[in-house]
């Protein structure tokens, strides 16, 4: 690789990281400035909100936040704009149909079923306007990324949108505006602005890729590969995260909404953990994507290495902290929350599990696994949800936190064990080791990469 193309992906790779930092303690405040501010009642409504919309975007988004990454890497790397083009306009399309439709459907049966919450008006204007730019954004961010405009991929929802999200919950508390209206108006504040910051990312990526690959006249489209990819990763997006959004739903429905508030801001709290994980992993597909496309197997284990080094150090800080200054930074928010401090560490735990196997899941989607992956996630998600109605009822918060913990540990591990044995990679802690080995490593043919095995 030439020094200057190393030096344009070490910069790209320092302002993801930068830029995940920044999202993470803009995500952390929003969090506790909205625990401090609303209600408990609206806090937890809020934290369900939020769980609802995370778990249904993964659905809606069809795998191609992720897909869009895997192919555009490939095409790229093999001049193929026809074919980039041809892949844009089909997910945007289809994420857009599925999001808008999924949203109105929620909203006639949040109006026609008020049962399902005794505050429909949040939820509805949350599917209405948050849900589709809620989706559609980490698609642009995708495409973004693939052609390394990192900013503008990652900026408007990790930056601008919580930014703006505060500025409303300002504005909400400053008009003292009653409980449930508060939330409404919140939901409306925040979903607006999000909708802006998502057609503007839009008009980005479509000229940026006007700008580097020039006017395609004639797209191509290669539907059955997408469609056999999406459904993997789909699957495997889904799974992946069920347990981390239901186990807030389970505790609002089987304990009470006000508690599904504090476990939420403790989980959240508990992925700060992971966050640096969370912002490399941005960096990873596309460099994992491209790298192994040309054959750079060495090179890209070595990044993967050098990633877990960092990880290991950020990881065991933030451990630190929530042991000795974790019921300090849980009063922050609600001196309420103090009780959940068991349910803090329980989570943290499950955290490191998940920065020890570092970038497994990721590794495995962008080498042509996405099938094992999913596979993987599959078969962990009914032992989670399984352990989540079981262990919630029984031990409160404390069990939630076990089962989620339990769960994330068993997959996480799984999918670690899968890279292993199907590509030349190990993105773990203990793959610091190649970084003082030379030679002896796995090339690409030595493996399954790219391809699916059995």
């Amino acid at each position: 690789m030439s020094k200057q193309r190393q030096g344009r992906e070490m910069k790209s790779g320092a302002t993801v990281i930068a830029l995940r930092i920044g999202a993470a303690g803009l995500a952390y405040a929003l969090v506790v400035v909205l625990a401090r501010w609303l209600t408990a009642e609206d806090f937890g409504h809020y934290s369900m909100i939020i769980s609802v919309m995370t778990i249904t975007a993964f659905v809606a988004r069809l795998g191609a936040d992720i897909g869009v990454v895997r192919f555009l890497g490939l095409y790229r790397a093999n001049g193929q704009a026809d074919l980039a083009e041809g892949l844009v306009r089909t997910a945007t399309r289809a994420v857009i149909g599925l999001s808008v439709t999924i949203g109105l459907i929620a909203s006639v049966a949040a109006w026609f079923w008020p049962g399902l919450s005794d505050k429909p008006f949040p939820y509805i204007v949350s599917a209405l306007l948050v849900f589709p730019a809620f989706t559609l954004t980490d698609v642009m961010s995708g495409v973004l990324r693939s052609y390394g405009e990192n900013v503008s991929a990652l900026a408007p929802k990790d930056i601008y949108w919580r930014v703006a999200t505060v500025v409303v919950a300002g504005v909400v508390v400053l008009l003292a505006l009653p409980e449930g209206t508060a939330l409404t108006v919140l939901m409306a504040g925040s979903g607006i602005s999000l909708m802006v910051l998502t057609f503007l990312q839009y008009r980005k990526q479509a000229a940026l890729r006007l700008r580097r690959d020039g006017k395609i006249t004639q797209i191509r489209t290669d539907i059955p590969a997408w469609t056999a990819s999406a459904k993997h990763l789909l699957v495997g997006s889904f799974a992946r995260n069920a347990a981390r959004t239901f186990d807030v739903l389970l505790v609002g429905a089987l304990l009470s909404v006000p508690l599904a508030g504090a476990y939420f801001a403790v989980s959240r709290t508990a992925e700060l953990l992971g966050f640096m994980l969370s912002a490399l992993n941005m960096i990873v597909g596309p460099t994992v994507a491209r790298g192994t496309a040309e054959g750079r197997i060495e090179e890209t284990q070595r990044k993967l290495s050098l990633l877990a080094v960092f990880l290991l150090a950020t990881s065991a800080a933030l451990m630190l902290a929530f042991i000795f200054f974790g019921r300090t930074i849980l009063a922050l928010m609600d001196p309420d929350f103090v009780q959940a401090y068991p349910a803090l560490l329980i989570l943290s735990l499950g955290q490191c599990v998940n920065v020890f196997v570092g970038s497994s899941g990721v590794v495995l989607n962008m080498t042509g696994h996405e099938r094992v992956s999913a596979r993987v996630q599959l078969i962990t998600m009914p032992v989670s949800l399984i352990l989540l109605a079981i262990f919630t009822p029984l031990f409160g918060l404390n069990g939630t936190a076990l089962a989620s913990t339990i769960g994330i540990s068993i997959w996480n591990i799984w999918l670690w064990i899968e890279v292993l044995r199907l590509t030349p990679y190990d993105p773990s802690i203990l793959g610091v080791r190649w970084l003082f080995r030379k030679g002896g490593r796995r090339t690409a043919d030595d493996s399954t990469a790219g391809g699916e095995r059995g």
